[in-house]
């Protein structure tokens, strides 16, 4: 626009004798404006996404709890978070009720390689015996069936 408004200044009058080549600046401005709003919509979206600490688009949670209650010995998930802070940043968490006499790391190393199909790294798995579990402590803390 600025060369346009230079190399043509004299042509194109109007009758206060200005340029009608200065009104292309606002409109390339307008144009310019609408390309960077729409190559940003995108990034605005992930963003906020990230921010309000959603889940994965790739990720689906159910998916994940029906792989964690198929574990040995599994035999309830509840509480169950998946969320990302950054695109490469993801975490998960959950509680697992286990059948007594289970064996509670052979229980997180299959929920820490399920974590891992799914790319999350950051992970917190709280494993609880069904015999000593308190369903009723579970509710009230708004924890069961998430």
């Amino acid at each position: 626009a600025a060369s346009f408004i230079w190399a043509f200044s004299d042509r194109w009058l109007d009758a206060d004798g200005i340029s009608y080549w200065c009104r292309l600046d606002p409109v390339c401005t307008i144009g310019f404006s609408f390309i960077v709003l729409s190559t940003t919509v995108g990034t605005v979206k992930d963003a906020l996404h990230n921010l309000m600490a959603g889940t994965p688009a790739d990720v689906d949670p159910l998916d994940v709890r029906n792989r964690l209650a198929r574990i040995p010995d599994v035999v309830d998930v509840h509480d169950l978070h998946l969320w990302a802070l950054t695109g490469d940043l993801r975490n998960l968490w959950a509680h697992l009720v286990v059948r007594p006499k289970a064996d509670p790391s052979a229980v997180l190393r299959a929920a820490q390689a399920i974590a891992s199909d799914v790319r999350c790294e950051h992970t917190c798995f709280q494993v609880e015996n069904v015999d000593t579990f308190d369903t009723k402590a579970c509710e009230a803390e708004s924890c069961w069936k998430h």
